[in-house]
């Protein structure tokens, strides 16, 4: 157990004192049985401090795999929120590509037309001139 764990100095005061009392050994025994009890695993005095700590590790190994898998799906969710986003960002870029291409076709049609018009304004001037 390191300061963190303990919670607050008062708590580890009384950590040390426990383990004065008691023993090392017997100290992480109970604490192993408490923490089997965090893990809701029915502890039975009968069996040993070995059964008891593979069954603990067994549930501390389950209870980060099981973390490690919620990470991986938040991840998971998380990539696939951005992809969707980008894929939107990239929808939006090309209705406006499409939208540029649009409106530059339409200017080139109307400047073509335009030209058409001054072109036929200026022979109707000549014709007009040479009555």
């Amino acid at each position: 157990m390191n300061v963190f764990e303990a919670g607050s100095l008062p708590d580890l005061a009384s950590e040390v004192v426990t383990i004065g009392a008691i023993g090392l050994e017997s100290f992480v025994f109970f604490k192993c049985v408490e923490k089997l009890g965090e893990l809701k695993v029915n502890y039975d005095e009968s069996v040993s401090s070995s059964t008891l700590a593979s069954s603990l590790e067994s549930k501390i190994r389950l209870e980060i795999t099981e973390r490690e898998a919620s990470l991986a799906s938040r991840a998971a969710q998380k990539a696939e929120a951005r992809a969707l986003r980008l894929k939107k960002v990239e929808e939006n870029i090309e209705r406006t590509r499409e939208e540029e291409e649009r409106i530059k076709r339409n200017q080139e049609e109307a400047l073509r037309i335009a030209k058409q018009k001054a072109d036929a304004l200026k022979e109707k001037e000549g014709n007009e001139l040479k009555l």
